[in-house]
């Protein structure tokens, strides 16, 4: 089960697994119970091996000592593919546990390794994944708005050329969905392991990009 299960990983999406529960729900007390729990504990396990893999990958270049090197190291990471979402979930959860450790430099270091790497992704991903990153950087609903108003191809809304701060439309509507629904995919069962919430944020957005559609 351990291969199949690693072969269609990136298949387990939000919607699998929610459905899997729903299942465990359902057949409880019954034979199927326990073949479903053992299904899902081995997605879980499989979750759990690619996010310490992904820690290793990230002490390798904490262990570089330098900034610049650290640079270097993520960059080559980055185009070979080693800076997947379990790499960002847990550079992200570093940074959680410096801040909440009052660790001031190591904070400095992670958010720095963090900002340089969304950069270097913003530079080579197609328009959609470029604005929901940025969406996802913005705390502000009312800036997310104003953003998706103008990076959205939307015929009913146009905005002023000299009005516009993020540049021209380039984004269609269906193309930023199939972004956030790649991106839950792919966080599913990370966010089911360690609560980082981006499904969360995934399904708000959702909820933006349609209330600017209508």
């Amino acid at each position: 089960m351990e291969q199949t299960v690693e072969q269609y990983l990136d298949m387990c999406d939000y919607g699998f697994l929610n459905y899997m529960n729903r299942l465990v729900f359902k057949n409880a007390g019954l034979p199927e119970e326990a073949k479903i729990k053992a299904v899902l504990a081995e997605i879980n396990g499989a979750m759990q091996r690619r996010l310490v893999a992904a820690d290793e990958r990230l002490r390798q270049i904490l262990s570089a000592g330098n900034l610049k090197t650290m640079e270097a190291m993520a960059r080559d990471m980055i185009r070979n593919n080693g800076v997947d979402m379990p790499f960002m979930v847990m550079l992200n959860m570093n940074i959680a546990q410096a801040k909440q450790a009052n660790a001031l430099q190591a904070e400095q270091v992670l958010t720095h390794l963090l900002t340089f790497i969304q950069e270097e992704q913003d530079k080579v991903v197609p328009a959609n994944i470029r604005l929901l990153r940025l969406l996802l950087r913005t705390t502000c609903s009312g800036v997310r708005e104003q953003m998706l108003k103008q990076k959205l191809i939307v015929d009913s809304i146009q905005i002023p050329e000299e009005e516009r701060m993020w540049g021209p439309s380039e984004v269609r509507p269906e193309d930023l969905f199939k972004a956030m629904e790649d991106v839950l995919q792919q966080s599913a069962g990370f966010d089911q392991e360690l609560d980082t919430g981006i499904s969360d944020k995934i399904m708000s957005l959702q909820a933006e990009v349609r209330n600017v559609l209508k």
